[in-house]
């Protein structure tokens, strides 16, 4: 949850929760988009970044109806990634995937984590772990796709903020959306490379 100094008038609620609602289904909808693109691609990690994404994609709904992001849907979405790069280290090339990997979900989550340590009540923990778990997938590959992911989830849940005039905001959905936008673009750049070497 990201919290504005922008005032919310009482009859406003109920339009920002249709907004938000709205927004959660959109991120829902993008995290499918790219999983479907990805697995077209026929990449053999393609399902690392589906499970992910659906399970954070679960967490951004909730987030929006309950203003909380589920632990075990966080678990879940880590998962995927940590047994990529598991296997990855199995099979000797798992500095190759897990450096990467850390420097995303570092990227992503310690802006948000900074947030969270200067005032608890503007950032939820569960932000930050999110954050991480997205950085990390996005990190498979392209750490600096993390920093992207950032700018796009802060700026596009200020902009609807401020244009809702809405003081709490759920910051799941525009990370999740932002993260799939990401990776939707560097795959259409050709640039995916999540497979180690």
């Amino acid at each position: 949850m990201l919290t504005t100094d922008v005032g919310r008038e009482p009859a406003a609620h109920l339009g920002a929760q249709t907004c938000w609602s709205a927004a959660g289904v959109v991120s829902a909808t993008t995290a499918v988009g790219v999983v479907a693109a990805l697995v077209a691609r026929g990449s053999p990690a393609a399902a690392t970044v589906a499970l992910a994404l659906v399970a954070a994609a679960g967490a951004a709904v909730v987030d929006v109806r309950e203003r909380r992001i589920p632990n075990r849907l966080v678990s879940v979405a880590a998962v995927p990634s940590v047994a990529f790069v598991a296997v990855a280290m199995l099979s000797g090339g798992g500095r190759a995937v897990a450096v990467p990997s850390v420097v995303g979900a570092a990227l992503l989550a310690g802006p948000i984590l900074i947030v969270h340590l200067v005032d608890p009540a503007a950032m939820g923990f569960g932000d930050v772990k999110l954050a991480a778990v997205l950085g990390a997938t996005v990190g498979l590959m392209d750490w600096r796709w993390a920093l992207v992911a950032l700018c796009l989830a802060s700026g596009g849940t200020s902009a609807v903020g401020l244009a809702r005039r809405a003081r709490d905001l759920p910051f799941a959905p525009g990370l999740v959306a932002a993260s799939a936008c990401t990776m939707a673009v560097h795959a259409a750049m050709g640039g995916v490379s999540l497979t180690w070497r």
